[in-house]
């Protein structure tokens, strides 16, 4: 049978900006229609579309540059080059229902499933959300812009600069979004509100240095003739596979020599290149040959010691301009229950101040089953390389029966029996015991993966349903910088009748 997906726009219109200083504009919401039959949220989406713009100060206006997307350090202004997730997006999700009022209230999503992805996919799983973010895997000339670039590497077909589709699964913004079965027509219109944080993203582009294996890639053949125009320059390098070329149609570099006649000689001048020619054979045989439109007058002459660098952008300006839902029709549903039962979040957040020895007292909704303290120390990724201890009481009793060293070079195996048992009653599976974010800018898996820096963070434990609200008391024993920020996930259960 065919599958019907059907597509909604957002009631807001883009572009969409979490950054106060370029315009607030970050609310999106979508209505789910009140109809017969049921939609399939379980393979529904959000699609956020991006484009990126580039502006250089030279006369080259349809150059095409290769960029990343980095997340925002908001504590130190700073970059961040760890892979991130589409979910990360996502600041604060709403859902309501004509007839049964409030179903979900998340805040901080990007934070929750960012770092609940990192444990509970298996590396290929998550290798795969990172291909379908703004910061894909990178290739072995760290060719990173998949979603926002085509890249031609042969031919003289100019590369594209593309509107880019950040795809986000609504299983990974709501619970509900696990669904097969949604009955709309019994539950009624329902809104999904979202709060996005476009703002947590960077555009930033590669050094030249950073695309290549090996310097001598950045090296050419001598150029030219006497009183002949340069309007091409060849690799001395040889290549295999045009995988290991960093070089596209429609990129701009800077070219330079240290020799010859030429114009070149000493003062480097921008160019775009228009073709890229793989040779077959002869004696440049598996070189490339880059064909060169130039910025202003070719130079003419001879040129020796001639070496290519990036052109680099002057501004880089990234605009989500346009939000969907995309919902797919469940074509042979059962009946509409009367009843629907289900798991949600709450949330609280928390700013330690640089506390060494904290203790808090939270309050806990009876319903709570689970709880997950994260610690945003760079706005997205759980980490804190500061907590040597930590030990959890519920109602003034022990939780663990002793204080319990997360540290990854000596963590104790209490703790990891501990975040998988709460996984475990989240309804999850603990799946990678790495406790790592990707370096994306490192070209190795053990690079990308070595570092205090990579580590991550995860607390959590079980606790039962009672009739009453509960206090869980959390304390925590740091050194250096000690606690900047922590959120604590109550994860709840949830009765709605109709």
């Amino acid at each position: 049978m065919t599958d019907i997906v059907v597509r909604y726009q957002s009631r807001q219109g883009g572009p969409f900006r979490s950054d106060s200083a370029r315009g607030l504009n970050n609310l999106v919401d979508f209505d789910i229609p009140e109809e017969d039959g049921a939609w399939d949220l379980d393979n529904s989406w959000i699609n956020l579309y991006a484009e990126v713009d580039t502006v250089t100060d030279s006369n080259i206006t349809d150059g095409v540059h290769n960029v990343r997307l980095q997340y925002l350090d908001a504590l130190n202004g700073t970059n961040r080059n760890r892979s991130w997730y589409n979910a990360a997006l996502i600041d604060n999700a709403h859902m309501t229902a004509s007839r049964a009022g409030k179903l979900e209230d998340i805040r901080k999503v990007g934070i929750l499933r960012q770092n609940l992805a990192e444990y509970t996919h298996y590396q290929s799983q998550k290798d795969g959300l990172r291909f379908k973010s703004g910061r894909q895997p990178a290739d072995r000339t760290q060719l990173s812009a998949v979603i926002l670039r085509q890249l031609n590497k042969e031919g003289n077909v100019n590369s594209q600069n593309l509107r880019g589709q950040f795809q986000i699964p609504l299983r990974d913004v709501f619970e509900l979004g696990a669904l097969r079965e949604y009955h709309a027509v019994k539950w009624g219109r329902t809104r999904v509100h979202l709060e996005l944080n476009t703002g947590i993203l960077r555009a930033v582009e590669p050094a030249a240095d950073d695309l290549i294996q090996h310097t001598s890639q950045l090296d050419m053949e001598d150029a030219g003739a006497v009183a002949t125009d340069i309007d091409s320059i060849t690799t001395t390098d040889r290549y295999d596979r045009l995988e290991d070329s960093p070089f596209w149609v429609g990129q701009v570099i800077q070219v330079e020599a240290t020799g010859g006649t030429s114009p070149l000689n000493g003062t480097p001048q921008d160019a775009k290149i228009t073709s890229i020619v793989w040779n077959k054979t002869g004696a440049n045989a598996r070189r490339l040959t880059l064909g060169l439109e130039w910025d202003g007058a070719n130079p003419a002459g001879t040129a020796t010691g001639v070496t290519v660098a990036t052109a680099r952008t002057t501004l880089i300006t990234t605009s989500f301009v346009e939000a969907e839902l995309v919902l797919k029709r469940n074509t042979n549903p059962g009946p509409a229950p009367d009843v629907l039962q289900y798991r949600t979040y709450t949330t609280e957040e928390f700013t330690g101040n640089g506390q060494t020895n904290f203790s808090r007292m939270f309050q806990l909704e009876p319903e709570a089953v689970n709880v997950l303290l994260m610690f945003p120390e760079y706005n997205l990724v759980s980490q804190n390389n500061n907590l040597t201890r930590y030990r959890l009481r519920l109602n003034n009793e022990d939780l663990i029966d002793r204080d319990v060293d997360p540290r990854n070079d000596r963590v104790d195996p209490l703790h990891y029996d501990r975040v998988n048992m709460t996984l475990l009653n989240c309804g999850l599976e603990m799946r990678c015991f790495q406790q790592r974010n990707y370096n994306q800018d490192q070209k190795t898996l053990s690079d990308q993966t070595d570092g205090a820096g990579n580590n991550l963070l995860l607390l959590g434990n079980p606790v039962p349903m009672t009739q009453r609200e509960k206090n869980l008391q959390v304390n925590l024993t740091l050194t250096g910088a000690g606690l900047q920020r922590m959120n604590l996930y109550k994860q709840v259960m949830r009765t709605v009748r109709v």
